[in-house]
């Protein structure tokens, strides 16, 4: 019981260790409440209070099963050119969004040669890290 009170001090000496490793507040502090904001993870937007957005801002609530039932013989991580209806898609939610949030783990959006062109051009990262934030520029 010793343990677990100094360890519950500590946390409220330094309130930042709270937070470690909790990627919403960086997510929150460069994205505007209200912007149109998809995510490859969705949960990211919520804990970082950025999942609601204008009504004319796609909704893109499961990407990964939203692949699976475009193609369900090929789940991700396929290869994003046996996917072009998914492709298509992915690039329209990002021509509407004024923010893409996008994981570590990057599988979920079937990255076509093409939409990495389209995205570089139309897109400035504005976090890096394990959870990335880009701003569309154009």
């Amino acid at each position: 019981a010793g343990g677990t009170l100094r360890g519950w001090h500590v946390l409220e000496s330094h309130p930042v260790l709270q937070t470690a490793g909790d990627p919403g507040p960086d997510v929150a502090r460069v994205i505007p409440r209200g912007a149109c904001t998809i995510s490859d993870v969705p949960a990211l937007l919520i804990i970082s209070d950025r999942f609601f957005s204008r009504s004319s801002c796609p909704a893109l609530l499961d990407p990964y099963f939203t692949w699976v039932d475009v193609d369900p013989h090929r789940p991700p991580p396929a290869e994003p050119a046996n996917v072009p209806g998914l492709v298509a898609r992915w690039e329209h939610w990002m021509s509407q969004a004024d923010y893409v949030v996008i994981s570590e783990d990057r599988f979920r959006i079937p990255w076509s040669a093409d939409m990495i062109f389209w995205f570089s051009g139309h897109y400035t990262a504005v976090l890096e890290g394990r959870v990335s934030v880009y701003h569309r520029t154009s």
